[in-house]
């Protein structure tokens, strides 16, 4: 049996993720935010984002600086172009690149990413942006 691609193997796990309470800077299957919601996967997968000064940083509040936040992202992340299962998607919100997600999409969904929200409901769920919500597109380095 093929092992699947890395990217495959993170959207897989974002799906396992799916219910988990909202906590603001939680990183693991029993609270986590949006950037915990990486952070955790990258911990589950051994990976070394999870232990980054970016995955380690705990003094945001509900809004991260954009330039702290891609400054991060690109240390860790490679910048891609077109949006792959398991990418990490910068997403705008209020005009503000500031919410993360996994790329998760399904057929009839191909807009699908998974994502920690504190509001309506407060847990890791799926969820469905429009196109141009997209400030960029992160994918894990090998």
């Amino acid at each position: 049996m093929a092992v699947p691609e890395f990217g495959e193997q993170v959207a897989a796990l974002a799906e396992e993720w799916i219910d988990v309470p909202f906590k603001w800077q939680g990183t693991v299957r029993k609270g986590c935010d949006c950037k915990g919601l990486i952070v955790g996967i990258a911990r589950e997968l051994n990976r070394p984002e999870a232990e980054s000064l970016e995955a380690l940083r705990g003094d945001y509040g509900g809004v991260v600086p954009v330039h702290d936040l891609k400054a991060g992202l690109a240390r860790l992340f490679d910048k891609a172009d077109e949006r792959q299962p398991g990418d990490v998607l910068l997403l705008k919100m209020g005009g503000l690149a500031q919410h993360l997600a996994i790329y998760c999409p399904t057929e009839a969904r191909p807009n699908r990413v998974i994502e920690a929200m504190p509001h309506g409901p407060a847990k890791v769920r799926p969820a469905v942006w429009p196109l141009h919500y997209i400030d960029s597109i992160w994918r894990w380095r090998d």
